[in-house]
């Protein structure tokens, strides 16, 4: 795995932001330099979130939201009630009341981040489904039947350390 992913990212240094020699510390630093053009692409798992940017006035209109050919990382959020709640009817409540309709509506609102509910696509009641293809279309972002087709599940927790590694040694410290 590392001569490949030594081979494949250090191909790309010459096309990054100052020839792969730094790297944006944090997604903040990372957003600002994409809103003043530095850098030609910045990443969210939202895909509403260039048109909220944009809405806010913190992205030009010419940024877009894309999906790789071969895929894109996607996740699911979970609510769930721990074992030790003390109030686990409250708790419950308050899930049914974030998952309702209303709910997921209202988060679908530019305002509020344009979150995806947290439906499978094919499960998503078809309401939401409307709402978020009226979006998708208004906002110019890409439609939620296309986001579950392209998506693929994110790395294993437990590889993240190794991939970190293998950046740090071949790719972020490599000459």
């Amino acid at each position: 795995m590392s001569s490949y992913f030594q081979v494949s990212v250090n191909e790309l240094k010459p096309y990054l932001w100052e020839n792969g020699k730094t790297y944006p510390k944090t997604t903040a630093q990372m957003d600002k330099m994409f809103a003043d053009h530095q850098i030609a692409l910045d990443f969210s798992y939202n895909p509403m979130y260039a048109a909220t940017q944009k809405s806010t006035g913190q992205f030009t209109n010419d940024a877009q939201t894309f999906l790789f050919d071969k895929g894109t990382i996607g996740n699911y959020n979970y609510l769930a009630v721990p074992k030790t709640a003390p109030n686990k009817a409250a708790a419950i409540v308050l899930i049914n009341t974030m998952l309702s309709k209303k709910a997921q509506s209202e988060q679908l609102s530019l305002k509020y981040g344009a979150a995806i509910p947290p439906y499978s696509a094919n499960k998503m009641p078809q309401e939401i489904t409307d709402k978020l293809n009226d979006s998708a279309e208004k906002n110019n972002t890409v439609p939620v039947k296309t986001l579950a087709k392209k998506r693929i599940p994110e790395v294993s927790g437990k590889k993240i350390p190794i991939i970190e590694q293998l950046w740090k040694e071949h790719v972020l410290n490599a000459n």
